[in-house]
């Protein structure tokens, strides 16, 4: 960004109210904090534009999709009573969402763990945390501690209200190492500068399978309890969910451009055929059975001597 002269204030002004827009169209959060996940030899300082144009440094914080990617399971991270714990032990065989935040964040990362909670603990949602699906929340920045994922647990434990809590939302935190690498198979791209000592991220959850593949994505701060169900239940593979979710899963598609379930017209028109067929197929064997039931009664009842006899 080029250095807007002091007599100009009003395009200063301009200058900065459309960097401030940029900011937050591009859904990105700042939040105070250090670590790795940075972009090397770039600092940049948005509110007084020394160094290069801020815009451009969001080009590259957003969360790249990697449907099926694999999260290593094994890699270890601290909980919040500090047990070192493998991400493995934390999916229990069960659906999960991940989010990648930071406990300090003021803004944003807040803003998501609240509409996670929300959409936990909504009527629509029908679904018992800890009981058909894990929460594993994992801070970004490396300097935070167990003693702050506890607390910041407790406070999220106490808006959800509900039960299984405790032992479904696990709040990890870890090195550089854990978190880039889990940081870069989900496609969580963060951004640290060190000259406002702020982070940079987007809004966004995973949704992961029992074996830890990356199923799907939903963005921004608030989820739709039904969408996040269908995207449980979808990521279940059979495990959760009733018979009418896993039929209406057959009318929905994930669409990746919108980070959400849609309807498809597509699979539900094949739904429908296979149910047309079924009905005809069921309404041929009752009438067959019927045919045969008035045969066999007429024979029956037939007066004798009229039945036909062999030669």
């Amino acid at each position: 960004m080029k250095h807007v002269p002091h007599g100009n204030a009003r395009a200063f002004a301009g200058v900065l109210a459309a960097a401030l827009c940029i900011a937050s169209l591009a859904g990105t959060g700042w939040a105070q904090g250090s670590g790795r996940g940075q972009m090397p030899g770039v600092q940049v300082d948005p509110f007084s534009f020394k160094g290069p144009d801020p815009a451009e440094q969001y080009q590259d914080i957003y969360i790249e999709q990697k449907l099926d990617a694999q999260v290593p399971l094994d890699l270890e991270f601290n909980d919040e009573a500090g047990r070192r714990v493998r991400l493995r032990d934390l999916l229990n065989d069960k659906p999960a969402v991940l989010a990648l935040v930071y406990f300090e964040c003021p803004m944003l990362c807040t803003r998501v763990l609240d509409g996670m909670v929300q959409a936990f603990d909504a009527g629509g949602l029908g679904l018992k945390l800890g009981r058909d699906y894990s929460v594993v929340t994992v801070s970004i920045d490396p300097r935070e501690g167990s003693e702050l994922a506890a607390k910041k647990k407790q406070n999220y434990l106490a808006q959800y209200g509900g039960e299984g809590g405790e032992a479904g939302w696990h709040f990890l935190t870890g090195g550089d190492p854990e978190i880039e690498e889990l940081a870069e198979v989900v496609g969580f791209r963060y951004y640290y500068d060190q000259a406002t000592d702020q982070y940079a991220h987007a809004a966004g959850i995973m949704i992961l399978t029992p074996g830890g593949r990356v199923s799907s994505y939903m963005f921004g701060l608030e989820y739709l309890p039904r969408s996040l169900r269908m995207a449980l239940v979808a990521a279940g593979e059979g495990r959760i969910g009733s018979l009418i979710d896993r039929l209406t899963l057959l009318c929905y598609a994930y669409d990746p451009s919108k980070g959400a379930y849609g309807f498809y017209i597509m699979y539900a028109l094949r739904l429908m055929g296979v149910a047309v067929v079924a009905a005809l197929l069921l309404f041929w064997l009752l009438h067959y059975l019927r045919v045969r039931r008035a045969a066999r009664a007429e024979h029956v009842n037939a007066p004798l001597g009229t039945e036909r006899t062999s030669s």
